[in-house]
Formats: structure tokens, C-alpha cells, sequence
């Protein structure tokens, strides 16, 4: 009984220390920058309500709203054109 008890709180173990392994979260410092400013900046895919809960505190800090216009006239999306495709074709 000990040992049918002993194996099966060891199989239990080693599934919960494989399961522990195949998920894995990372938080990206540059991409929350990145993603509050284009909530700031009023950018195609980003949270309205997140948006409605922060400009309403950001509003009154000028200096903020400078560096909201800077993040403005950053050019982050590109326009690719690659040779060898059918005009028809979007890259």
C-alpha cells in the first residue's frame, strides 16, 4: 500500500513539475512603454477603457503631452516594398 501510495504521490510530482515548464510569462518593460503611449497617442488597437481611465489623469501634466506629441511623430509603422511580387500582391 506504502509503496502504490509512494508512486503515485511521485508521478503526481513529476507531472506537476512538467507542467510547471511549458508555459512561461515575461514582461516586456518596452512593450508596456510601448503600448501606454499608443493608448496616450489614441492608436488603431489599443483599449478604449484603458484609454478613457488614463488620459483623464495625464490631461493636466504638460510636460507629458509634449512627449506624447515626440511619440506622435515617431515613425513606427513602414511601408515595405519587396521587388519580385505581382503588383496585385500586398506585401
Amino acid at each position: 500500500m506504502r509503496k502504490l501510495l509512494f508512486l503515485l504521490c511521485l508521478l503526481t510530482f513529476a507531472q506537476l513539475s512538467i507542467a510547471q515548464e511549458i508555459m512561461q510569462f515575461k514582461v516586456s518593460k518596452t512593450y508596456c512603454i510601448f503600448n501606454f503611449m499608443e493608448t496616450m497617442t489614441s492608436q488603431q488597437g489599443v483599449s478604449s477603457t484603458l484609454r478613457e481611465y488614463i488620459v483623464p489623469k495625464a490631461r493636466k501634466d504638460s510636460a507629458f503631452r509634449v512627449i506624447c506629441s515626440d511619440f506622435q511623430n515617431l515613425k513606427l509603422n513602414y511601408y515595405y516594398q519587396l521587388d519580385g511580387y505581382p503588383a496585385n500582391r500586398k506585401s
